[in-house]
C-alpha cells in the first residue's frame, strides 16, 4: 500500500505559506507598475489573500496542524515551502530587485502561477472532499491569471508604452 506522503492538514499549511509569499510579491512589486500590470498584480494579491483565508477555514474545520504531532513532516513542509513550490525564495528576492523590469515581473508572477496550477493539481486529492471545489476554484483562477499575465507579456513586447496609461 502507497503512504500518502502529505495529509490534508500539511498540504493546507503549504498553501497558506506558499499563498502568503505570492500575495505579499504582487502587493510589494504592484505598486512600483504601472497602468494595466499595476491593476493585474493588486487584483492577484487581493485575491490571494482571500485563497489563504479559505485555506485557514479548511485547516480549522479538519482540526488544525501541530507540527509536534508530525515532526518528521515538519523539515520536509518547510522545505517545500521555502524553496520549490513557488520558487518562494525567489519571489522574496525578485520583489527587493529595485531594478525589476515590467517583463521580469510579469514573467516572474507568470512562473509562479504556473507552480500554483501544478502544486493545487497535485495536492487536491488531500483535502477533504467538499472543500475539492475550493481548490478547483483556486485552480482555475491560478490559469485566468497565466492567461491575463500572457496576454500583458505580450503587450510589453509589441508595444510597452500602451500598458503604462
Amino acid at each position: 500500500m502507497t503512504q500518502t506522503v502529505l495529509t490534508a492538514n500539511e498540504m493546507l499549511v503549504i498553501a497558506i505559506e506558499t499563498e502568503r509569499k505570492q500575495y505579499n510579491f504582487y502587493e510589494a512589486v504592484g505598486p512600483t507598475r504601472s497602468g494595466e500590470i499595476q491593476k493585474a498584480f493588486m487584483k492577484f494579491a487581493g485575491q490571494g489573500r482571500e485563497h489563504e483565508h479559505k485555506f485557514r477555514d479548511i485547516l480549522a474545520d479538519v482540526g488544525g496542524y501541530s507540527p509536534s504531532k508530525s515532526c518528521v513532516n515538519f523539515a520536509y513542509l518547510q522545505g517545500i515551502a521555502d524553496s520549490s513550490v513557488y520558487a518562494g525564495h525567489r519571489l522574496g528576492e525578485l520583489a527587493l530587485k529595485k531594478t525589476l523590469n515590467d517583463a521580469e515581473a510579469v514573467e516572474a508572477a507568470s512562473a509562479s502561477e504556473k507552480d500554483s496550477i501544478l502544486f493545487y493539481s497535485e495536492a487536491r486529492d488531500l483535502v477533504p472532499q467538499k472543500d475539492a471545489t475550493v481548490v478547483d476554484g483556486i485552480i482555475s483562477q491560478a490559469k485566468d491569471h497565466v492567461s491575463e499575465l500572457s496576454s500583458l507579456l505580450n503587450k510589453l513586447r509589441e508595444a510597452p508604452a500602451l500598458l503604462k496609461t
